[in-house]
């Protein structure tokens, strides 16, 4: 499933998931990641991966919002242009963090 409220996005993941020949097996969702969270089962996924806009304002909320959701096995990486465990308000594990040029990704996991 990829979710997505920016326009451009979607038609990119459109032609990419017809390039790929996949998108009979992959969901589109048009939907900001927060609002997409509140109202959406995440406890079948054994990994999220979360792409916002670099200095996006709500780094913190998504990924405590996330981390409710999810079963305790679940990965969840994110990737960001700062440092953002300090944003959020609910207790994780981080597994690792990958480093390369100006951008980082965080492995979670629920504590």
């Amino acid at each position: 499933m990829l979710v997505d409220d920016s326009k451009s996005s979607l038609d990119v993941i459109s032609k990419n998931t017809d390039t790929l020949m996949i998108k009979d097996r992959v969901r589109v969702v048009k939907s900001d990641a927060i609002s997409f969270i509140e109202r959406s089962d995440l406890a079948p996924y054994d990994m999220v991966y979360l792409d916002p806009p670099y200095r996006y304002a709500k780094y913190g909320e998504l990924i405590s919002k996330m981390m409710l959701k999810v079963q305790p096995h679940t990965i969840v990486i994110a990737e960001s242009d700062r440092d953002i465990t300090d944003d959020i308000t609910i207790p994780v594990e981080i597994l690792k963090v990958k480093k390369w040029g100006k951008s980082k990704a965080f492995f979670f996991r629920k504590k």
